[in-house]
């Protein structure tokens, strides 16, 4: 009796203590998971950050490099990316702006009144004989100025999709 009473106290220590076990197991399971999980996927959060706010045109963006391993290579590799996309951009920003300036001096030359207008009615180029003649400046919507003949001529080149020139002027 003495010895099946000890097998059975063994038996619900055994149980309690597999049960115990297995609860420390898996909370520490749990643990390493969610410590590993956010090492792992916090700086790819970070990088998804990165990459919305470079799509939003933030090309001044530097990712914080923590690392020498694959992480971190891509962070370089991210960093990298941006600072050519930047050099770019101010490249391509400093040939447009050279381009319009050429532009403007060319038909500020002209001694007829000419005028670049954009697709949605904005004025983007006047020369001084547009402005001195007709009060045409930049970054005014031809539909403002209340000119009948200057919308007329806008449609006319809007839907032909070919230069106007007035007759008889």
């Amino acid at each position: 009796v003495s010895v099946n009473g000890q097998a059975k106290a063994w038996a619900r220590w055994s149980e309690t203590a597999l049960f115990m076990s297995m609860g420390a197991g898996i909370l520490l399971g749990s643990i390493v998971i969610a410590l590993v999980g956010r090492w792992i996927l916090h700086p790819l959060r970070t990088f998804t950050q990165s990459v919305r706010e470079i799509e939003a045109g933030n090309l001044n963006l530097v990712v914080p490099v923590r690392s020498r391993d694959e992480v971190g290579q891509l962070a370089e590799a991210f960093n990298s990316m941006a600072a050519k996309l930047r050099a770019f951009r101010e490249t391509d920003q400093a040939k447009l702006l050279r381009t319009q300036q050429t532009t403007q001096l060319a038909i500020d030359s002209l001694p007829d009144g000419v005028v670049v207008i954009n697709p949605d009615a904005l004025i983007e180029l006047a020369n001084g004989a547009a402005t001195r003649l007709f009060g045409l400046k930049p970054q005014t919507r031809v539909h403002d100025l209340k000119l009948e003949w200057l919308s007329d001529m806008f449609r006319a080149v809007r839907d032909t999709q070919r230069p106007f020139e007035p007759q008889g002027y």
